[in-house]
């Protein structure tokens, strides 16, 4: 139990810095600790499968809390917060970006309990819900593809003479959403169905299209622009009241439970129709309500993975876990996991306003410009190292297509196309 308990601080911490950097996406994380287990000669401390447990669940939880910060300050989302990082952006506007994390963190930590407290009485629904729904993924996925097509809508709110130009100015937007949905769909089936990157596992397959689409443009964006981040405020200056809370916490939760199951939707997707189902405007509960699928989501992934639960094995973290050999019929392991996962979320919930302090100084002393700059090169050679020449040619490709939605004025959603066209297609 101290082993436990000593590893889970020690990482929390660790994610508090790796998990704070744009682009280093939790399963880019568990990949490398994979890697280090494997080719590294650690002491066989780090191998027992409580252990391995340990540090992917603190890292799973730290990443929910601390991906904020990049999110928020670099407009740097990845595939789950780029759903609210134009709400976030408002809060940064005037000072208060503190606030908007901190909603967000709220609606994670609150979901976090109740998952926990929950789902071992729900547990044993969970592989009937998902046997129910498996011969319908097709067109559950293809209903979802049209209706973020459907969702974008010409942006000319002016009164004009009438005429082809004008009509073509109106669908400008409309037509770059369909575009980077096309172009991002492409792009995921060449990355999925062939062999372009020489990777056994889907979902690692696609971290240089991820990056190249929700990131790197993002950074690009800040040198253009020459950004500069307005003075923040240290302090908490707004909270969500019990009704922001309430609201963001059924659509949240319904959202996360969502997308744990049905495969290729995210928890950005699954949180947004969530709310607009139960019509959330409200930006505070909208912030509460993404934090909480978030953890849904990824902690939904990695419990399902127990047969104590239900034994589905849901993404790369079923295939991560299983690689460092962790047994999935052990209850031991799944509570110390669940143990873990309270710890490193109360640790993290505490320590998140003074790691966001740290990142305001740091952006306030080297400048948006140049961090984006070193994100940008680091992002590079990450790549090229861990899938090499194909790596790079693919993250580029991304990246131009990542562009669109600032040159059409179209939303990020469409390039969700990069894995939700693909997993259509076979379902």
């Amino acid at each position: 139990m101290f082993g436990i308990l000593a590893t889970c601080l020690v990482v929390i911490f660790i994610s508090a810095v790796i998990s704070s950097i744009p682009a280093f996406h939790i399963y880019n994380q568990l990949a490398i600790v994979t890697a280090f287990l494997y080719f590294l000669p650690l002491p066989d401390f780090f191998r027992r499968p409580e252990i391995v447990v340990t540090i992917f669940s603190t890292l799973l939880v730290g990443y929910i809390y601390f991906v904020n910060i990049p999110s928020v300050l670099f407009s740097a989302p990845d595939d789950s917060t780029f759903f609210t990082t134009p709400i976030a952006g408002k809060f940064l506007a005037k000072g208060n970006a503190l606030s908007a994390i901190m909603m967000s963190a709220f609606g994670s930590s609150i979901a976090l309990i109740l998952l926990l407290v929950f789902i071992p009485f729900v547990g044993d629904k969970i592989t009937t819900i998902n046997t129910t729904l498996r011969p319908h993924f097709g067109w559950i996925l293809w209903c979802i593809i049209i209706y973020i097509i459907l969702g974008e809508w010409p942006k000319v709110y002016s009164h004009q003479q009438g005429g082809l130009a004008y009509l073509l100015k109106a669908w400008f937007s409309c037509c770059g959403g369909l575009l980077t949905f096309v172009l991002a769909g492409i792009l995921g089936i060449l990355i999925l169905r062939t062999s372009v990157l020489n990777v056994e596992l889907n979902f690692i397959k696609l971290m240089p299209a991820f990056i190249g689409l929700f990131t790197i443009p993002g950074m690009l964006h800040n040198i253009y622009v020459k950004y500069r981040m307005p003075e923040q405020n240290k302090h908490i200056s707004e909270l969500p009241s019990k009704d922001d809370l309430f609201y963001g916490m059924v659509p949240g939760m319904a959202g996360g439970a969502f997308a744990a199951l049905l495969p290729g939707v995210t928890a950005g997707v699954a949180g947004m129709l969530s709310g607009q189902s139960t019509n959330l405007t409200n930006e505070k509960s909208i912030l509460v309500s993404q934090g909480a699928s978030r953890v849904v989501y990824y902690v939904g992934a990695m419990l399902f993975f127990f047969p104590i639960i239900s034994g589905v094995n849901r993404g790369g973290m079923s295939h991560l876990l299983k690689i460092n050999n962790v047994v999935q019929d052990s209850k031991n392991l799944f509570f110390a996991a669940g143990a873990s996962m309270l710890i490193a979320g109360a640790v993290a919930i505490l320590i998140l306003p003074f790691v966001f302090r740290v990142a305001v100084k740091l952006i306030a002393k080297l400048g948006s410009e140049y961090i984006s700059i070193g994100v940008i090169i680091v992002a590079l050679i990450a790549i090229t190292l861990s899938f090499g020449f194909n790596g790079l040619v693919v993250l580029v490709t991304a990246t131009a297509i990542g562009t669109l939605p600032n040159h059409f004025s179209c939303r990020r959603i469409n390039c969700l196309g990069v894995i939700l066209l693909p997993l259509a297609i076979i379902f």
